[in-house]
This record gives structure tokens, C-alpha cells and sequence, in this order.
């Protein structure tokens, strides 16, 4: 079958099974070229690189005349059973194949899906109506935090959008939320840059800000109408009750009864309109009484039972028929002022993308699917579908919608020329739905997930169906047999749990193993969090961490084989420091993150002091620093705290009396690279110049190369590029990987160390885009509200199940994903909290197995196997600097102020630049015959005209011409202003070196006035460089062109 999908599980060989198929078309026929007719399609940079490598060493292994060894070995094998040929004829196709994609290597199509949809687009710019040199914006936090900028900036000169952001204020306030709206804006617009979001945005653009007004004032009516008429049936009742003199206590249900009910609804208590289950069945049941009621009670209910079961009866007719709507409507009203605002955001950036020719990667997969989906043959893929005939789709369960429908139409045009095509996922893996990613497509194949009724998809879909083949990859060749049992077993009790709908994505999820490849070993620990007295939960993973490592370095392991793996990078960022400050080398991109480094801090507090000095928080942390890091002082901290609320001058005064002399405005005429290097000065940080400090110094010189804005601009984009900024550590060193579980996907390691094993299984999404009936109370089509319980109560019920069901399954993938990288060696770390459920999974797991006895115990699987000892590689290629290089540039240099007298002129400058001509016209010019050509080159570099050409040939004849200098422009060997480097360093460059069979001369020309000492010397030393290269019976001559002069030295 022509549409091949691989269910591949972790370990199972994936990228080999690739890259098989992907040399089986390669190697199909004796055409070396067929190569270029595959496109390899996918999910990183990082994985189409190693894609890329893998087909290059396989191909180069096998073309070799010795046979293969390794996993190269294994694909001449698989490559020969299946395309049934000798092993002479595959080395020869191989030969062929890699010599071709190395002359054409462009021409291999191994790509991510973003490349390739840019491919598109830049190539179909003109036919798409977009600009044809546009831009990339790969930051989109970037360009929402400039059009949040831009909208804040129009307060007090947009009335309606400078109320609409007052009452956003006044509302977060209301709430016991920070007043500062930025941070809550820049968080909600990110999320207009989703596929999901562009219809709903289409459909927000419509409303203006005066009719988002309007409809914010019909829901606080509806809201308040409901409210207020539940409040009056409360009320009633409650007076009714208490004139009649009757106690709760006495109706039934007691204090828990319809009074109680009533009391709710007096009070506004919304999530307590539904009456309980108990008062619902004594009502239906016309059941009023307590045991403890008196007769006069009974007497006194029966009197006004009736009214009281009418009101009852009326107030559930309200809440039966509007209390969805009510929910609905004041889960809208949260993010009302959001939605209001996300319009005007939404044509900012429309705007500064118009401007700039700015296009965003979200956008290239909405401009094609916006052509796609209705065109049985896009026009934009005609080119596309006659170069490629094959598609191989990597890592399919991260693959959005949008992405999938826009490939769709390739793969049915390839399928209907009865190509051959393939995925390779695994829905276990799926921990990329928040950028789009789906997994119940890659289930649900070859059914379209959440496809349009239409003629085109239906055929596409049909198309699929026709051609599909589904084919497992269950063998885990990666790790030993105990961690493979203890994870089938692990896995397959806690998917269990999964909704109905998801148990399929874990079914058959054993994976199978060689019996024969043992030796590893699960250990799985847990910490009572109730019990934390003297240690933080932090405090003791850190600890056990490192006692695990240092465990395992005295049974063979080195640091290099070792990955810890955090779900946050928070945590990861605490452990890192921690080893580091223990002496553990460490490798990680996200948990040295720059801004976390004390000195780093400092500098920042430093810069936000000069840019503001009445920052007061600055100048605190400023003293804290120097106080309790660098003085060693904390005692008088306190007593220097009464310099942040003085005068500027007193607390420049302070740092003055500690050692530390600067001037604010003499640093901020500074570029902001020099301000840096003039802190680190002052402050003595350059002996403590550390890796942070490097780099954010790096960071600072390119910021200043890109732009001229100064401390304050600096400081705004240290704000926006602070946590992706980190300490970078090249592979290879001896030391521990420390990643996120997202990082680590599709990586493998030795040992792995899981800390923090347990934590909330909260929804992954904050809120949803929904459409609203027609017709509604609002006027309002579409709207944004945050996913909560309350919509169990909605008709959006449904939404809000699924969106849990999937939480669930992100949080149980996320276990799968880091449970699949150790090879050998597994530790676990985890705890028993009432406020995180995660480590529920490892308890019922124990218990299925029989194993449960308490938290307390450490629970071991398999038997460890000590590693035969390797001393660790150490990198000759890294170098850690002592100290750091960094002077006041300005002391060094001496500005040379040459006389009149020097050039022996008039017109000193015209002197100067005429005798530099022609000593550089000499130094070029080799015989007669080249005079021309050089001074033709000359004028073409724009150093002559054409009257100086003129000019300068009549003083090089006279040179050319001379009795003794003339010979030396006869000469065949002659090396001209060649540089001669020396053993120290230093570079020598005589104008002209003559090499003769028993002499060597060097003639050096000299314009301008006569310093012979000088010129004596510099000949001497060439001379003496000559010689040490072995250059024999050296004479030396000056010329001076002044007077024709010739000095035999």
C-alpha cells in the first residue's frame, strides 16, 4: 500500500525506519538523481540536521569498499531484502546517489514543515499578492509586545479605548490582581497567533469599540436581572419563614434544608442557584419537616408551605432555564475587556506587519490553507507536485491541523500517480498541543480529523482509505529489558485511568525487548510533603540528586551519561546551581538562564538605576549585593538601606565610600557595550568574569551592533529576551545534560534522573474560543472564556470534558516521554502532596504490583550492573579564560599630530597622500609591462584619477629608468608587500623581495623626508627575519623617490 503508516513507540527505531525508506527510494532504480524527487518533512531544525546525517553516513558507509559496521550495516541488509538486489549493486547505486547529493546537496529535501511552507510562500509571492521581499518574524512575543506598547501609548488621546482600559484596571483590581495590564495583555494576545483563532478574530474585526461597549452593558443587565430576581425569591422566603417564627432547624434537612437554599439565593451565592440533591427530593417528595420540628412548627410550616413550594418551584424554573446562560455570561464578562482591547491589538500588528513587509510563520500555513482547502489542484503546489513524488512526514502527532489539510492535496496527487508515502508518529508522545499539535488525527488515520463536508476533502479522505497500511514498530532497541517491563507495566495500569476516548492511543502499548539485554535498573522514591520540617522539598532533591550522581560515578558512570529531566524551569534552574556550587559540571540552554546570575542582576539593577535614579527597588538590590556578596557586610545593610530614599547624590555618596567612583552622566554618555565594561570596572566584577558574564556581555555588544538606543532601549529588550538568554556549554565536556521533558524528546541517555516527579494535573488551556447561538441576549457572535467547572453547567459541557480528557492525557504523555530516555538507569523522584495528584500514577501502580507498603521506602526494580570505568575525554578544544581583558580604550590611544615638516610641503596633506600612491604603485609593480595594468586597477578601486595616472607614470618611469633601481624591475623571482610572520606574533612586510639563485635583496621604498636610522633599522629586521627562514646572502637597499636615492645598506 502506497500510504504507510508507522506506529512507531520510543526506542522502536523511527529516525532508522526514515531513513530506510527514504534511501529505498533514493536506491530504487540506477538513477542517481531520484532523490530529488523526496521530500522528508519534519518537526525541528535539530532533527531534519540529524535526518540529513544520518542518510549521508549511511550512504558513504555503504559505497565503501569495506563492508559497513553498525546501523549502516543493518540498512545494507534491510535495503537489499527489500529492493532484492546483490550487495555489489546497492554499493554501486550508493556511490552514484552521495556523489550526486554532494555536487547538488540543496536538492535534498529534508526540511521542517515551517521551511517548506516558506518555500511556498516566498516562491508564490507575487501570485499571493504579498510583498516580495517580506520579512520573517520568528518572534511573535516581540511584535505583540510592540503593538501592546503602541496601544498603552494612546491613552488620553482615544477616549473610548482609555475607558475601556481604565475599567480592565479597575476590574484586575476588583479581583486582588496586579494593576499592571501589560503583562496581562501581551499573555492574552499571544494566543490570537493560533490556527484555532483566526476565524474568531475574522469574526471579532466587525464589532467596533462603541458596539463592545453596548454589549458589555447587556450582560452586567442580564447578569444583574437574574440576580436580583433570585435575590428577591430569597428573600421573600426568608422573611415569610421568619414571621411565621419558624427555625431552620425545624424544616427538613435541618440546617442544611430549603431555608438554607433560599439563603443562597438572598446572598447571590452563584454557585449555589442548583438546590442540593436532598432538598430537591424533599420537595418532590412534599416532605417539610425535621424529627426535631415542634407541633407549633409544623403547624406554622403547613400554613405557608404552599407559598414557600411556589417560590421554591419559581426559582427553579429560573435557574433551570437561564442559569447556563448566566454562567456563560459572566465567564464572558471575565475576559470582556480582553476581548475589546484583542481587536485593537489585532490592527496594530496588521498594521506594523503592513509597514515593515513583516510576515509570521503562523501566517504561511493560513495564506495556503486559505487556497487549499477548495481547490482540488492548488496552483501553488503545480511546481511542488511535479518535484516531489514522495512525502515522508516525521513526528505526525505534533502536526496541526492546519498543517495536515495543507499537505493533503501533495499526498493526493502523489497517491494518484501511485507513489509511495509515509508517516511515522506516536500518540504517546504528543506533548506539543499547545502549538497546535492534535494527536486524535494521527488516531484517527486515514480518517480526517474534524474535516469539512466537502466534495474535495471527502475525496482526499477516500483517497487515504484506498492506499492505507498501518505497520507498528514495537521492538525497543534502546533500553534495557527491566526499564522496558517496568514502563509496559507502569503505562498499561495508569492508561487505565484515561478517558474512554484515549485508551486507545495506550493501547497495545507493551513494547517488546531482546531478554537477553539486561542489566538495568528503576528506582522509585517518594517524600511526604506533610512531613518537610527541617528541609523544603527543593532542598531535598537537590540533595538526593546529588547523591545519586555521586553514587553512580564510583559504579562507572560518568557525568557525561547522566541527563536529569524537569517538567519546569524553575526547578531545573535551582538544580543547576546546585550541582554547579558542588562541584557537577553541568550542560543546559534553559536552566543557566543569564538573568538568574547574581552579578548579572546586579548590572541590570545598576543600568535601571542610571536610567531612573529614583528607582528605588535599584538601589536596594544594588546595596543588597554589594553588602552580602561582595563586602561582606550584612550587618550594616540595614544602615545603608536609609541611602535608597535620600538624595541621589547621598547614596552615590555611599557607594563613593566603599570604593566604588562613578559618574552617572559620564556612564550614560556611554554606548551601552562601554557602560557595561565601565560597571564591571567600578565594581570589580571583571576577576569574577564567569560564563553569565561572558555571554550577557556577548548579548550586549550585539544588541549594541543592531541598534543605537542606548541603556533605555537596552533595558526594554532585556525584559523581552531575559528568559530565553542562557549560558551556552559546548557538547562533548563531562557533564550532566539537565533539560526540560520537552527537550529531551527523541533523545537518549545511560541514566536518567526524574526529580520533581509529581505535580497538579491541571488543563492545559486557560480559556476557549467559542460561537455563540444567533440571536442571542448580547448581540455577540464570538467570544473568549476560561476553561472552569462552571461550564458543566453549559452547553459548552462538552468542550470543557474533552479539554480535560486531553489535560490528562498531555500530563500521562509527558510521564511517557521522560520515562523512555534512560538506557540503563532510572531514578524517580517523587512525593505524597494533597495538593498535586501526578504521583497517584506511581502509588496505584505499586499496589496493582503488590508492592505498596508506604511513601517512606525506596522501591528498586531490576539490579544495577556496574559500568566498566572510562576516564572522561577532556575537550583540548576548551578554553576557560582567567580573567577577563577589559581597559579603558580611551587612555590607550595617542593621537600623533604631524607637522608640516614631516611631508616637507606646503600642502602637507596632497603631499602625503601622493607619496602613499606611489610607494603603493611600487610595492605592486613587478616590470614595465605591469606599470598600466596596476595603475588601471588603481583608478578602477577609486584611489587615482585619470590626471594622477598620468602623474604617477611619469615618476615610476623615472624609477623604472634609474641605473641601479631600474634592475631590480628586470627580475623574474620578485615577491611584492608579502607579510612574514614570526614565531612572537609580530608581522613583517617588505615592499619588495628579489630571489635569485646565490642572493636575496629587499628594496624598501620610502616617500616623504629622509629618517635613515629609521628606515636602516626596519631593513635590518627584515633582514633578520630572512634569515631565520633560511634566505642566504641578504643585501638591503632603500629608496627614497624624492630624490632618486639609493642607500646600499
Amino acid at each position: 500500500m502506497n500510504f504507510t503508516v508507522y506506529k512507531a513507540s520510543a526506542g522502536a527505531g523511527k529516525t532508522y525506519t526514515l531513513v530506510k525508506e527514504f534511501l529505498k527510494l533514493s536506491l530504487a532504480d540506477r538513477k542517481p538523481e531520484a532523490y530529488r524527487g523526496i521530500l522528508a518533512i519534519t518537526f525541528t531544525n535539530k532533527a531534519a540536521a540529524e535526518m540529513k546525517e544520518r542518510v549521508l553516513i549511511a550512504l558513504k558507509a555503504i559505497a565503501a569498499d569495506e563492508e559497513p559496521t553498525g546501523t549502516p550495516a543493518f540498512l545494507q541488509q534491510d535495503l537489499m531484502n527489500e529492493l532484492q538486489i546483490e550487495a555489489s549493486e546497492i554499493k554501486e547505486r550508493s556511490r552514484k546517489v552521495i556523489e550526486h547529493m554532494l555536487h547538488n546537496y540543496s536538492d535534498l529535501s529534508i526540511s521542517t514543515i515551517d521551511k517548506f511552507t516558506h518555500k511556498i510562500i516566498r516562491t508564490f509571492a507575487y501570485d499571493l499578492r504579498l510583498p516580495i521581499n517580506f520579512e520573517i518574524e520568528m518572534d511573535e512575543r516581540n511584535l505583540v509586545s510592540k503593538a501592546v506598547d503602541i496601544l498603552i501609548s494612546k491613552v488620553g488621546l482615544d477616549d473610548e479605548l482609555t475607558q475601556v482600559l481604565i475599567d480592565f484596571t479597575e476590574s484586575k483590581l476588583s479581583e486582588e490582581k496586579d494593576w499592571h495590564i501589560e503583562r496581562d495583555l501581551k499573555a492574552f494576545a499571544q494566543g490570537m497567533f493560533s490556527d484555532e483563532a483566526t476565524e474568531y478574530l475574522e469574526r471579532l474585526r466587525k464589532i467596533s469599540l462603541p458596539e463592545f461597549i453596548i454589549i458589555k452593558d447587556k450582560i452586567q443587565d442580564f447578569v444583574k436581572a437574574y440576580e436580583n430576581t433570585l435575590e428577591k425569591i430569597g428573600n421573600e422566603a426568608l422573611g415569610l419563614i421568619t414571621e411565621n417564627g419558624i427555625g431552620h432547624a425545624a424544616f427538613a434537612g435541618g440546617a442544611n434544608g430549603l431555608p438554607k437554599f433560599f439563603f443562597y439565593l438572598s446572598e447571590k451565592r452563584s454557585d449555589k442557584y442548583l438546590a442540593s440533591d436532598t432538598v430537591q427530593k424533599n420537595m418532590l417528595e412534599e416532605k417539610w419537616y425535621s424529627a426535631k420540628a415542634t407541633a407549633a412548627e409544623k403547624a406554622a410550616i403547613d400554613g405557608i408551605s404552599s407559598k414557600l413550594f411556589e417560590l421554591f418551584h419559581s426559582a427553579c424554573n429560573q435557574v433551570l432555564g437561564q442559569q447556563s446562560d448566566y454562567i456563560v455570561m459572566k465567564l464572558i464578562y471575565r475576559y470582556i475587556h480582553s476581548l475589546m482591547v484583542l481587536k485593537e491589538i489585532d490592527l496594530i500588528v496588521n498594521e506594523i506587519k503592513k509597514e515593515n513587509n513583516i510576515l509570521q510563520i503562523s501566517d504561511f500555513n493560513k495564506i495556503i490553507s486559505a487556497i487549499v482547502s477548495n481547490e482540488p489542484a492548488p496552483f501553488i503546489y503545480e511546481r511542488i507536485g511535479e518535484k516531489y513524488k514522495h512525502y515522508l512526514i516525521d513526528e505526525f502527532q505534533d502536526t496541526s491541523i492546519l498543517q495536515w489539510q495543507n499537505l493533503l492535496p501533495l499526498l493526493d496527487n502523489s497517491l494518484g500517480n501511485g507513489n509511495f508515502n509515509m508517516i511515522v508518529g506516536d500518540g504517546k508522545q504528543s506533548i506539543y498541543r499547545w502549538r497546535g499539535g492534535d494527536v486524535e488525527q494521527f488516531a484517527l488515520l486515514p480518517k480526517l480529523y474534524k474535516n469539512e463536508a466537502s466534495p474535495i476533502v471527502a475525496e482526499r479522505e477516500a483517497s487515504l482509505g484506498r492506499n492505507y497500511l498501518e505497520k507498528p514498530l514495537k521492538n525497543n532497541f534502546r533500553s534495557k529489558m527491566e526499564i522496558v517491563d517496568f514502563n509496559n507495566r507502569f503505562f498499561a495500569n495508569s492508561a487505565s485511568t484515561l478517558p474512554d476516548d484515549f485508551r486507545e492511543i495506550y493501547k497495545n502499548n507493551a513494547q517488546e525487548f531482546n531478554p537477553e539485554n539486561t542489566g538495568g535498573y528503576v528506582q522509585l522514591e517518594f517524600c511526604n510533603e506533610k512531613k518537610l520540617e527541617d528541609f523544603t522539598l527543593e532542598e531535598i532533591n537537590c540533595g538526593r540528586i546529588l547523591e545519586i550522581i555521586t553514587e553512580n560515578l564510583s559504579e562507572g558512570f560518568q557525568l557525561k551519561d547522566m541527563a536529569i529531566l524537569f517538567r519546569r524551569n524553575r526547578e531545573a534552574s535551582v538544580v543547576a546551581n546546585f550541582l554547579m556550587e558542588n562541584g557537577i559540571n553541568v550542560i543546559s540552554s534553559e536552566s543557566l538562564l543569564l538573568c538568574n546570575a547574581p552579578q548579572v542582576k546586579f548590572i541590570i539593577d545598576f543600568l535601571s538605576y542610571l536610567s531612573a535614579p529614583e528607582n528605588e527597588t535599584a538601589k536596594a538590590a544594588i546595596l543588597r549585593h554589594l553588602y552580602f556578596n561582595v563586602l561582606a557586610e550584612p550587618e550594616g545593610f540595614p544602615e545603608a538601606l536609609k541611602a535608597v530614599k535620600a538624595a541621589n547624590y547621598k547614596f552615590e555618596h555611599l557607594l563613593s565610600s566603599k570604593g566604588y567612583v562613578f559618574s552617572s552622566s559620564a556612564l550614560l554618555n556611554l554606548s551601552i557595550y562601554e557602560s557595561c565594561e565601565e560597571i564591571l570596572r567600578i565594581f570589580s566584577l571583571e576577576p569574577q568574569m564567569n560564563g553569565y558574564i561572558r555571554f550577557f556581555m556577548e548579548h550586549v555588544h550585539n544588541f549594541s551592533c543592531r541598534n543605537t538606543s542606548g541603556i533605555y532601549g537596552f533595558l526594554d529588550w532585556w525584559e523581552e529576551k531575559k528568559n530565553n538568554l542562557s549560558v551556552v556549554v559546548p557538547k562533548g565536556m563531562d557533564a550532566v545534560s539537565i533539560m526540560t521533558i520537552h527537550k529531551s524528546k527523541g533523545l537518549e541517555f545511560p541514566l536518567v534522573i526524574f526529580p520533581f516527579a509529581n505535580w497538579k494535573v491541571n488543563n492545559a488551556k486557560d480559556n476557549f474560543w467559542i460561537k455563540l447561538e444567533e440571536n442571542n441576549k448580547i448581540s455577540l457572535d464570538t467570544a473568549v472564556i476560561p476553561v472552569t467547572k462552571q461550564l458543566e453547567e453549559t452547553i459548552y459541557k462538552e468542550m470543557y470534558t474533552e479539554e480535560v480528557s486531553k489535560s490528562q492525557l498531555d500530563h500521562l504523555n509527558l510521564l511517557y516521554v521522560a520515562m523512555t530516555r534512560p538506557e540503563e538507569r532510572m531514578y524517580i523522584l517523587t512525593s505524597v502532596s494533597p495538593y498535586k495528584n501526578l504521583s497517584k500514577n506511581f502509588i496505584e501502580y505499586l499496589k496493582a504490583a503488590g508492592e505498596w507498603e508506604d511513601e517512606d521506602k525506596i522501591y528498586g526494580f531490576g539490579a544495577k550492573m556496574n559500568k566498566e570505568f572510562k576516564a572522561a575525554a577532556i575537550l583540548s578544544n576548551t578554553y576557560q579564560p582567567e580573567r577577563s581583558i577589559s581597559e579603558n580604550w580611551k587612555k590607550k590611544i595617542q593621537i600623533s599630530r604631524l607637522a608640516p615638516d614631516r611631508w616637507q610641503s606646503e600642502e602637507p596633506e596632497n603631499q602625503r597622500n601622493y607619496g602613499n600612491l606611489l610607494h603603493q604603485a611600487l610595492s605592486k609593480i613587478t616590470n614595465e609591462a605591469s606599470v598600466d595594468a596596476t595603475l588601471k586597477n588603481m583608478g578602477f578601486e577609486g584611489l587615482i584619477s585619470a590626471e594622477e595616472q598620468k602623474e604617477l607614470k611619469l615618476k615610476i618611469m623615472e624609477v623604472l629608468t634609474h641605473p641601479v633601481a631600474g634592475q631590480w624591475f628586470k627580475e623574474k623571482t620578485v615577491i611584492n608587500e608579502r607579510e612574514i610572520l614570526k614565531p612572537d606574533g609580530s608581522i613583517y612586510r617588505p615592499d619588495k623581495v628579489i630571489i635569485k639563485e646565490k642572493e636575496t635583496i629587499i628594496i624598501d621604498f620610502k616617500t616623504g623626508k629622509k629618517q635613515e636610522e629609521k628606515h636602516k633599522q626596519q631593513l635590518e629586521d627584515y633582514a633578520q627575519a630572512l634569515k631565520e627562514m633560511d634566505y642566504l646572502n641578504i643585501k638591503r637597499y632603500l629608496f627614497y623617490t624624492d630624490g632618486l636615492e639609493v642607500l646600499d645598506i
